[in-house]
């Protein structure tokens, strides 16, 4: 049987992982729902044929430029599940140029937080997040020494795609 995880890997093993550095670090998370993961390849053709295969499980809502790579958001026909909670959406990324320190597989999750993220810096302030001042959705990023590392934004990612495509 295809599934998704034969695609993705041990996608409840890696959030297993993200869950176990949070708490490692002292936030909690517990009101803020994961609206995507995310996944990297190491190379254009990896990227590509991983993004053909997910068409299987979800529809693309969008495949922009970043960084001079392509990323590619799914809206996943059947949400992923994790301790009963329900991940509707997906990423994944190519190598943007110049990227040799990554491993291909489950890289990140994003969590969407209630409050600004102002508020999280305050609230966490021993925290050494890293802020990264996108346009449209900013968001905080701590990076763990395995590949796990978590995102924090106040968007959810179909409500950030939204805005990008109404930009003229």
């Amino acid at each position: 049987m295809d599934t998704i995880k034969n695609t993705i890997g041990d996608y409840k093993k890696f959030l297993d992982d993200v869950y176990t550095n949070i708490k490692g670090v002292g936030i909690d998370v517990s009101d803020f729902p994961i609206d995507h993961i995310a996944y990297r390849t190491t190379t254009k053709e990896r990227y590509e044929a991983i993004r053909d295969e997910l068409q299987k499980f979800g529809t693309i809502l969008s495949e922009i430029i970043i960084r001079e790579r392509p990323v590619a958001i799914f809206k996943l026909n059947d949400p992923l599940e994790y301790k009963g909670m329900k991940i509707p959406f997906f990423e994944i990324l190519a190598p943007a140029q110049g990227d040799t320190f990554y491993t291909e597989g489950l890289e990140h999750a994003e969590f969407v937080v209630s409050n600004p993220l102002s508020e999280m810096t305050k609230k966490y302030p021993s925290i050494d997040f890293y802020f990264h001042d996108n346009e449209i959705n900013p968001e905080l990023i701590l990076k763990f020494p395995i590949q796990a590392n978590v995102k924090f934004h106040e968007l959810p990612i179909d409500e950030v795609i939204k805005l990008q495509e109404a930009k003229p």
